[in-house]
């Protein structure tokens, strides 16, 4: 870990590195439903470590706080917004690419009430990837309930988008594509996971929910309940950036070292 974050800090990132905690290989956090220990290996790889990592990662990565700190979260994610589930295969290509892409049939999202709504303030969106067997057909909801995004989201205007991947015969773990089982640009912007998880953001920073999603899209399926509008100029592109680049860091820190 000490020469990974060299190689980011070679490229000028701003890391926080904590090496501090006995997290073995999971999600370390500080909920009481986690009743593995931080020290633990096993599944599923959400470990309670008397450390808030969620709450660590968005006071790091979200600027600004020096005049407006993040407010502090709710254990209570489902009175602050709405998690629903939309249909993945309509952000990829074309249902054969799909079927090779290794995403699961559905996502997830999470809306804050504030950000629903023409009237919603500047809201943020954060891409949230699992790690490996910890998708939907693994662990249902588990990693999209048990690691705190909500908590801090509802309160402080962020949209949680949390993409699932699922175990396939050439990715018999769940896992993200890190390896290239989808193809040769698995790790660049036109590989089909990133250039799909670019597009689900896309719709949610870009289109009307209760005019421009289809039947089966994002937020606009019948197993949604959030619908939102943005606002002009209520979306945050510098913030999404940084949230997505730390995504990635934070994924690659926790299930690939």
């Amino acid at each position: 870990m000490d020469k990974l974050q060299g190689y980011y800090k070679h490229y000028g990132a701003d890391i926080l590195y904590v090496n501090d905690i006995e997290a073995e290989h999971s999600f370390p956090t500080d909920l009481a439903q986690n009743k593995n220990a931080c020290d633990y290996l096993g599944a599923p790889y959400i470990n309670n470590c008397d450390y808030d990592g969620v709450g660590q990662m968005f006071n790091h990565i979200i600027p600004g706080q020096d005049t407006k700190p993040l407010k502090k979260r709710n254990l209570d994610w489902k009175s602050t917004g709405t998690l629903s589930k939309f249909e993945q295969a309509e952000f990829v290509e074309d249902l054969y690419v799909f079927s090779t892409s290794g995403f699961d049939d559905l996502g997830y999202v999470f809306v804050p009430n504030t950000c629903q709504g023409g009237d919603s303030p500047q809201c943020k969106v954060h891409v949230a990837l699992h790690g490996c067997e910890q998708g939907r057909g693994t662990l249902d909801t588990e990693y999209v309930e048990n690691t705190g995004y909500m908590e801090w989201a509802g309160v402080n205007d962020i949209i949680v988008l949390f993409p699932q991947a699922k175990k396939t015969a050439a990715n018999p773990k769940g896992c993200w594509d890190w390896w290239g089982y989808t193809g040769a640009d698995y790790a660049s912007k036109v590989g089909v996971q990133p250039k799909a998880i670019s597009r689900m953001v896309d719709r949610l920073s870009t289109a009307s929910a209760s005019s421009a999603m289809t039947s089966s899209g994002l937020l606009g399926s019948s197993s949604s309940l959030a619908m939102w509008e943005p606002a002009a100029g209520h979306f945050n592109f510098d913030s999404m950036m940084s949230d997505m680049l730390a995504m990635w860091m934070t994924l690659f820190k926790f299930f690939f070292w």
